[in-house]
């Protein structure tokens, strides 16, 4: 043990000088000053150099970020202005709820009905004694006029009237008139419109056009109102294919002491393809009980004691403006039709009811106008109508007694129409067998119907 310490000892004073020599020197309080200084400088030039270029950095990478954003702001602009005038030109917003409270009418709960109307006819016919109807003139004029009140727009209770007077007849104005009192219902669906009438109301209130062999111009102006009950339908417009049907029931005379009762019902429909091709069925069913009407001529007093008379007309037209635009550029009517048309009569006796007569026929014609100017032409052909006309004339027949055999009718007129005035002048010429008859007519209407508003009461 003590030989190790002796030899640790010498091995000490060996190394010693040369620790010294490699050693540094340890730095005095002036150089640890300037060694401070130095680094002082150096790390200040450092960072100098260090700052300027993160300062470049920074403003080289604010440059890039401030492009960046431009060219970014500008796209999102791009797409934002794009998207809107996707918007604008493919989607309209709704309206506010504040600006339909002002743009929608609240419905009204009552509301003033009114109009009124003038109508004029001037009908001469010649050369028609050979059919058991008498040559005469027609002059009269119409007055009329109606009030109501509209309930929730569906509901109408109407009041009015007319006045006639018939100057063709006699020297001494031949005057008469009748009452309108009515309810009417009107509604609009989905599946289209459903309409009522009841009491006393206007024939204007039809919706078709009936053929002259069930009622004739001078009738339906001098009788102007039905007694009973219309129904009627209409499909909903901008269709393809439409339709419209209606019902009447004319109770237009009776006696309850008598137990007479003198009525008809009517049925129309129609049914139209593309605006071109019409299809249609009519049918007048007369129920007329009299015998005091009907025992005129008859050898057997109050032997007949019902009339029994069934009209028809089944139809097809078909309208070339609907076919050819150019058509209905230049014309405004172009059309043709056929319709298969008859009666059906019967005498009801106490001694035995007398077989039914059929009175079957058929109707081809045209129709053409342009600017007002038309001519229509229509030929009748197959079995005498009307079996009985000869006996009861127009007292029990109300239409045109020249369905009593074949003949061809050709009208030219003129005519003009607007909102409220229709006025039309014919010409008419009949042939049948060798015979001519001729026919002048005038009409004028003015109906404010189509122009009055209602005013709302509530």
């Amino acid at each position: 043990m003590k030989c190790l310490k002796i030899v640790s000892l010498c091995a000490l004073c060996y190394l010693q000088p040369n620790l010294a020599q490699e050693m540094p020197q340890i730095p005095t309080k002036k150089s640890l000053q300037e060694i401070s200084k130095d680094s002082s400088q150096n790390l200040e030039s450092s960072n100098e150099a260090n700052n300027q270029k993160s300062l470049e950095s920074f403003v080289e990478s604010a440059k890039s970020d401030e492009a960046g954003t431009k060219d970014s702001l500008e796209s999102q602009n791009k797409t934002q202005d794009l998207t809107q005038n996707q918007i604008q030109t493919s989607y309209s917003p709704p309206p506010s709820s504040t600006t339909q409270n002002t743009t929608l009418a609240k419905p009204a709960i009552l509301s003033l009905l009114y109009n009124a109307g003038f109508d004029f006819l001037l009908d001469n016919t010649e050369n028609t004694k050979s059919l058991s109807w008498d040559t005469r003139t027609r002059y009269a004029l119409r007055l009329s006029g109606e009030i109501g009140l509209g309930i929730f727009d569906f509901h109408r209770i109407f009041l009015g009237g007319y006045g006639l007077q018939d100057m063709g007849q006699k020297r001494v104005f031949n005057a008469g008139g009748g009452i309108y009192a009515y309810y009417a219902y009107e509604r609009e669906r989905e599946i289209g419109t459903f309409g009522g009438t009841f009491g006393i109301f206007p024939r204007k209130k039809l919706l078709k056009i009936y053929p002259r062999s069930f009622f004739r111009d001078d009738f339906l102006f001098l009788s102007p109102a039905s007694n009973g009950a219309l129904l009627q339908y209409s499909s909903p417009k901008g269709r393809d294919i439409k339709g419209r049907a209606e019902i009447v029931l004319d109770w237009f005379g009776g006696n309850l002491a008598k137990r007479d009762d003198e009525f008809f019902l009517l049925f129309g429909s129609e049914v139209s393809f593309f605006d071109s091709l019409n299809l249609g069925l009519d049918t007048l069913v007369f129920h007329f009980k009299n015998s005091d009407v009907l025992g005129k001529g008859e050898s057997v007093a109050n032997d007949v004691h019902l009339l029994d008379r069934i009209l028809y007309n089944g139809y097809v037209e078909v309208d070339f403006r609907g076919f050819a635009p150019s058509f209905k550029k230049y014309l405004d009517k172009a059309q043709i039709g056929f319709s298969a048309l008859g009666q059906i009569e019967r005498k009801r006796r106490l001694s035995g009811n007398e077989p039914f007569y059929i009175g079957a026929g058929y109707e081809a014609g045209f129709k053409v106008q342009y600017k007002g100017f038309g001519i229509e032409e229509s030929y009748y052909f197959g079995k005498p109508q009307m079996r009985y006309f000869g006996q009861y004339g127009e007292q029990l027949y109300e239409g045109l007694p020249l369905y009593r055999r074949e003949f061809n009718r050709v009208n030219a007129y003129y005519l003009y129409k607007n909102k409220f005035l229709r006025a039309q002048i014919s010409l008419i010429f009949y042939t049948f067998g060798r015979q001519l008859a001729t026919q002048q007519m005038l009409t004028f209407s003015i109906d404010t119907d189509k122009i009055t508003k209602p005013k709302v009461l509530r």
